[in-house]
């Protein structure tokens, strides 16, 4: 598999096989996890007739010669939901700053906002600017709740 066909599986995990069938607006937020010597991980938080529902999608390129798979998706309480978007959307960044250089074997992290025309997406590589500090306590805050309420992965699929 391609670097851009295993990128595209969590890019597009509103339409992941096994999974009901999301549409691209319906999708509120997208996290992106991807370490170089590790699965890639993607959350993503969609809106169905106002129900939210979040959805991991797991891909590991290791496991063996063809990559793996996995997803699954639960309800997410709406109070839950609330209380995320308005700690991230409370958070005050510069958003434009130099990069400090190549990055070898690191992690790339990305936070989306919105569905097929998202409003922002943010990344950076291992270790954020020193001013977007507070957008990764956040993540990795959200990162460990979904953790904490998903069920482990049950669906897998070779690709």
């Amino acid at each position: 598999m391609k670097d851009k066909e295993i990128l595209n599986v969590l890019e597009n995990s509103h339409c992941y096989e096994g999974l009901p069938d999301r549409k691209e607006q319906q999708r509120l937020l997208k996290l992106l996890r991807f370490p170089a010597l590790d699965a890639y991980y993607s959350w993503t938080v969609f809106v169905d007739n106002n129900l939210y529902y979040l959805r991991r999608i797991v891909l590991d390129q290791r496991s063996t010669i063809l990559p793996r798979t996995y997803g699954s998706e639960i309800r997410l309480p709406k109070n839950e939901w609330e209380k995320i978007i308005t700690v991230l959307q409370n958070i005050k960044i510069k958003p434009f700053l130099q990069n400090k250089g190549l990055v070898i074997d690191g992690i790339v992290y990305g936070v989306e906002l919105g569905g097929i025309f998202p409003s922002c997406r943010l990344t950076w590589n291992t270790e954020p600017p020193e001013e977007w500090n507070e957008v990764k306590k956040w993540f990795d805050k959200t990162v460990a709740y979904f953790e904490k309420i998903l069920p482990p992965c049950t669906l897998e699929y070779e690709n």
